[in-house]
C-alpha cells in the first residue's frame, strides 16, 4: 500500500524567504524523486497565498522512508528551510486507499469540458477503464533495485512518459504507447517501451548488480493491483530485446489472481531465481543484459515490465592468460 506524507509549510512574509523556500523545494524534489522506492515527491505553492507551500511524498511502503532518510541531502534540508518559515511544519502521514473499484462511477462535470487538463485526464481514465473492464493492474520489482527514471528517459521517450512513470512507476506499457503517439519529442530509435518500459541504462549505470553462474537471486514483486494472467522472469539482451536462454521463472496461467495483493500467492511475489551458465560473453558488460520480470493481465490486456541491470563476473577460466597491472 502506498505510504504518503503531506507537509504544509508557511514562509516568512518577506519575498526573499518565499523565493528561497520555493527554490529549495524544487531542488529537493529533483533530488528526492530519485531515491529508491520513492514513487513521487511533489511540491506545490498555494494559488491564493504565495507563502503557503505543500509537499506530497509518496513511497512504495512505509519502510521505504529509510532510503529517503539515508540520502545525505536530507541532513541539509531542515537547517536551511526552518529559518525561512513563519511557523513549524505541519506533517501528516497517510496510507493511500485503493480507488480502482469505484473509478467506473466517477462523474465528469460538464463545466470541466473546457479545461483541457481535466479533459485529458478524464479521457485517459475512461480509455483505461474501457480497456480493462473496470479492473486495473499494476506491479514492479522492488528487490533487487529496478531501473528508475532519470534525465535520459525524458530525452528518449518524452516528458509525457517520464511524468507518467514518475507519478506511478507501476504503470503499464500500453498506457505509455498512447502517450507517445502525440509527443513530438518521442524518439522511437532510443526509446523502446517494450524493453523495460523505455527506462534507460544511462540513468541507472550506478545501480548494476554483479552476478555469476549459479548465484541464487531473491526477487520481490509489488503487485499493487493484481489481475490474473501469465508471467515470466528472463534474461533479456538489450541490443536485440530478445530472451537469452530459457525463462528463469515461468507462469503459463494463474499469475496474480484476486482483487488485492494479499490474494496473490506469496510464491508469485517473493521467489528465487538462479543465474544460468553461458552468459559470460553475452552479458559481460553492464547494459548488455537485464533481468526482466514480464507480466500480462489477460482480461485487462495490460503488459508490465520491470528490469534489473546486471553484469556477469568473469570466471577464473576466462581470466587465465590475461595480464594485469597493479
Amino acid at each position: 500500500m502506498v505510504y504518503t506524507i503531506v507537509v504544509h509549510l508557511y514562509a516568512k512574509e518577506d519575498n526573499e524567504s518565499i523565493e528561497k523556500l520555493k527554490a529549495k523545494l524544487v531542488e529537493a524534489s529533483q533530488v528526492y524523486s530519485k531515491d529508491r522506492e520513492t514513487l513521487s515527491w511533489f511540491v506545490m505553492q498555494d494559488v491564493g497565498d504565495k507563502r503557503k507551500f505543500t509537499i506530497v511524498e509518496r513511497y512504495l511502503k512505509e519502510s521505504s522512508q529509510k532510503y529517503h532518510l539515508e540520502n545525505p541531502y536530507w541532513k541539509t534540508f531542515d537547517p536551511y528551510v526552518i529559518p525561512l518559515l513563519d511557523k513549524p511544519m505541519d506533517l501528516r502521514r497517510f496510507e493511500e486507499l485503493d480507488t480502482s473499484g469505484s473509478a467506473a462511477g466517477a462523474h465528469y462535470h460538464e463545466e470541466a469540458k473546457g479545461d483541457t487538463t481535466v479533459a485529458s485526464i478524464y479521457n485517459l481514465a475512461t480509455d483505461m477503464l474501457k480497456a480493462t473492464s473496470g479492473v486495473l493492474s499494476h506491479g514492479i520489482i522492488t528487490s533487487p533495485a529496478p531501473r528508475a527514471i532519470g534525465p535520459a528517459i525524458t530525452t528518449a521517450c518524452g516528458e509525457a512518459v517520464t511524468k507518467t512513470i514518475k507519478s506511478d512507476n507501476t504503470s503499464y506499457v500500453e498506457q505509455l504507447t498512447k502517450l507517445v503517439a502525440s509527443d513530438s519529442k518521442f524518439d522511437s530509435a532510443a526509446c523502446n517501451l517494450y524493453l523495460c518500459k523505455g527506462l534507460q541504462f544511462s540513468d541507472n549505470a550506478a545501480n548494476v548488480q554483479t552476478w555469476k553462474a549459479g548465484d541464487v537471486v531473491p526477487i520481490k514483486i509489488w503487485l499493487r493491483i493484481p489481475h490474473e494472467g501469465i508471467a515470466n522472469v528472463s534474461i533479456v539482451s538489450t541490443k536485440q530485446n530478445s530472451q537469452v536462454g530459457e525463462p528463469l521463472k515461468l507462469w503459463t496461467k494463474g499469475y496474480a489472481p484476486g482483487k488485492s495483493e494479499q490474494d496473490v500467492p506469496l510464491d508469485q511475489r517473493q521467489f528465487n531465481v538462479q543465474i544460468p551458465g553461458g552468459l559470460e560473453k553475452a552479458c559481460a558488460n553492464a547494459g548488455d543484459c537485464v533481468l526482466q520480470w514480464w507480466w500480462l493481465g489477460l482480461a485487462a490486456k495490460q503488459t508490465y515490465e520491470s528490469c534489473v541491470d546486471f553484469k556477469i563476473a568473469a570466471s577464473p577460466e576466462n581470466l587465465r592468460g590475461q595480464s594485469f597491472r597493479a
